[in-house]
C-alpha cells in the first residue's frame, strides 16, 4: 500500500483553510464542507464540495463520519434544487474524488465531491450558451470551459442569491 509521507502543521493548517485565490467562487461555508463554484464551467452549474473538518490527505468515501454525511446530502440537495430553479437543471451527477488538485497550489490527494448540472436543453445565461452534448451519458469527455474570473461572478452570485433562501 502507498504511503504518504508525514505533513507538517503549517500545511495541514492551509489545506483545510480557504484558499485565497478561489475566494471568489466560495459559495457556502458549512460546518463540514465549503462548496465552490469549478472554474471549469463545461456544464453551466459545476461545483465541488470541499471537505474542511479533518483528512487532509487522501481517504475512501466510506470514512466520512455521520455529521459529514448528514451535511453533505443535505447541502447537495440544496444545491440540486438551486441548479433545477436557476437553470432548469434535469439532475445532478456527483463523483467523490480523492485525487491531487490544483497543481502548484495542491494538496496530497484531499477528498472532494464534484456536483456536475445535467441538462436536457442548451442553457444560455449572462450571454453565454452552455450545451450538455452528453446528456444520458457520462459527461467525460468534454471539452474544458475554463472561464476568466469576470465570467464566473455572475454564475457564482446567482447560485449565492438562490443558495442564501435554502440554506439555515
Amino acid at each position: 500500500m502507498y504511503e504518504l509521507p508525514p505533513i507538517t502543521e503549517l500545511r495541514r493548517d492551509e489545506l483545510i483553510q480557504p484558499n485565497a485565490r478561489l475566494k471568489y467562487l466560495h459559495l457556502y461555508g458549512g460546518r463540514y464542507w465549503r462548496l465552490y463554484l469549478n472554474e471549469n464551467q463545461h456544464l453551466l452549474g459545476r461545483a465541488y464540495l470541499w471537505l474542511t473538518s479533518r483528512h487532509v490527505d487522501f481517504h475512501p468515501f466510506d470514512d466520512l463520519n455521520e455529521e459529514e454525511l448528514r451535511e453533505l446530502c443535505l447541502l447537495t440537495g440544496l444545491y440540486r434544487g438551486a441548479t433545477q430553479r436557476l437553470w432548469g437543471a434535469a439532475l445532478l451527477n456527483v463523483q467523490w474524488w480523492g485525487n491531487e488538485a490544483f497543481g502548484q497550489y495542491g494538496h496530497r490527494g484531499h477528498g472532494h465531491l464534484h456536483l456536475v448540472p445535467r441538462y436536457t436543453d442548451v442553457v444560455e445565461f449572462d450571454g453565454a450558451r452552455y450545451p450538455d452534448v452528453r446528456f444520458g451519458k457520462n459527461y467525460h469527455p468534454y471539452e474544458p470551459n475554463k472561464l476568466p474570473p469576470y465570467r464566473l461572478a455572475p454564475i457564482a452570485q446567482a447560485l449565492k442569491d438562490e443558495l442564501i433562501v435554502e440554506i439555515p
